[in-house]
């Protein structure tokens, strides 16, 4: 079992082997400070007048979106504020803290209204559509669900062998996503209180999960540096992204579903295609990790927050893929895997817009690499080949993910014996 604290350390001693890798660029449209410390959660209203902050400095900051100033800063006295988010109506925000109290806010007033006891550290707090219920995942395993007016509850559901990292509802409220240190993702009915699905191929602590707009699909990421997308109704996996340099701490998804971003310990903020898995854009600018991201209901802007105390405005990239803005006249990707289905020999054609360091793995339907084709090589642009033994390799699907620098290709292709 993980704490909480023990994850934030763990990521904090590992994020200074990447601060080197950081790029000086910053392509931020407004940097906000005013934390002291790690600021670990953010929120927009859903009107997008206001941002909410919370962080290791014990305290919860609302920014105007227009002028970018602090309008209210509420003290939570003796805990960090690890969770929080805004009320449907934009009255309240609840937070989360790991002195074990669920505290709601009146944003006009700045003042605590009322709390929940979870008798429990609390590491995400999310908030049904409707604006009568939140659920918190905590370290015994449970994720709790509470009634917000009638101060009813919770109800555990209960099935996770670890801490429980992150929820998250449906558009509807009707069912709720759960990540764990278990390495395991669970869908639950809320009503019943009764798992539906669970998604298992993560080799480490799923941290961060959402469902797309049209509830037809999970996204996790994870300690083990890899996205996953999962068909919900099915449980199968339909890809997964690598390339990361440490663990995918925050996933978010724009109002028209189209794009996910992500945050992590490398620092970065990613903005990728949902239906493609490919990148579009790459934002750098924090010194140190990215601990969430989240995307105004215009879809114009992300907010991040980091471990060097600032929050960063980004504007929300077109949908031109990240090889176009680079080159317009050659893409990197994998051209052609042959045979497909395959006996027991193959060939990778693929091919580079620039001169690159390259990776080139296979994963199964589970996302466990089973081989590394290219392992660190270095490649001129242009098209290249490499053969592929597959004879170590059972009949069944997988998966050729293609990384050369920031940008990732998979491709699926099938092994038949």
């Amino acid at each position: 079992m993980k704490t909480f604290y023990s994850f934030i350390l763990l990521i904090v001693t590992f994020s200074f082997c990447f601060k080197s890798n950081l790029s000086a660029q910053d392509e931020s449209i407004k940097t906000l400070t005013g934390h002291t410390g790690p600021v670990y959660s953010l929120a927009f209203s859903h009107d997008g007048t206001l941002l909410a902050s919370g962080g290791e400095d014990r305290s919860i900051k609302i920014w105007n979106t227009t002028t970018w100033e602090i309008i209210r800063s509420m003290n939570v006295y003796n805990s960090p504020v690890y969770g929080l988010v805004f009320s449907p109506d934009g009255n309240y925000i609840i937070s989360g803290s790991p002195d074990w109290i669920i505290r709601k806010w009146e944003v006009n007033k700045g003042t605590q209204c009322n709390s929940f006891d979870n008798r429990n550290k609390n590491y995400s707090i999310a908030y049904s559509p409707d604006g009568n219920k939140i659920a918190s995942g905590d370290i015994f395993y449970n994720i709790n669900l509470w009634d917000v007016n009638l101060y009813i509850g919770p109800k555990r559901f209960i099935g996770h062998s670890d801490d429980v990292n992150v929820v998250a509802f449906n558009k509807d409220g009707s069912k709720i996503v759960s990540g764990s240190s278990d390495k395991t993702i669970f869908l639950w009915d809320v009503n019943k209180v009764e798992i539906i699905q669970i998604y298992e191929g993560h080799d480490s602590d799923v941290i961060s999960v959402i469902i797309s707009k049209d509830d037809s699909k999970i996204i996790s990421g994870s300690l083990d540096n890899t996205i996953k997308i999962w068909d919900l109704n099915t449980g199968s996996l339909i890809r997964t992204i690598t390339g990361y340099t440490g663990s995918v701490n925050s996933l978010a998804i724009s109002p028209d579903g189209s794009k996910i971003i992500s945050g992590g310990m490398d620092g970065r903020v990613l903005i990728m295609d949902l239906s493609s898995g490919s990148l579009i854009k790459t934002y750098n600018g924090h010194s140190d990790q990215v601990f969430t991201v989240t995307i105004s209901p215009d879809g114009k802007m992300i907010a991040s927050c980091s471990a060097d105390k600032t929050i960063k405005i980004w504007k929300m990239p077109d949908d031109t893929p990240v090889e176009e803005i680079e080159s317009n006249t050659s893409n990197t990707e994998i051209l052609n895997i042959t045979p497909n289905p395959i006996t027991e020999h193959s060939v990778i054609q693929f091919s580079l817009n620039k001169a690159s360091l390259m990776n080139l793995t296979i994963t199964n339907s589970f996302g466990n690499e089973v081989a590394r084709v290219i392992d660190n090589i270095y490649y001129e642009n242009g098209i290249s080949r490499v053969a592929f033994d597959t004879k170590n390799l059972s009949t069944g699907v997988y998966f050729c993910t293609l990384m050369a620098g920031s940008r990732v290709e998979t491709v699926k292709f099938v092994v038949f014996r």
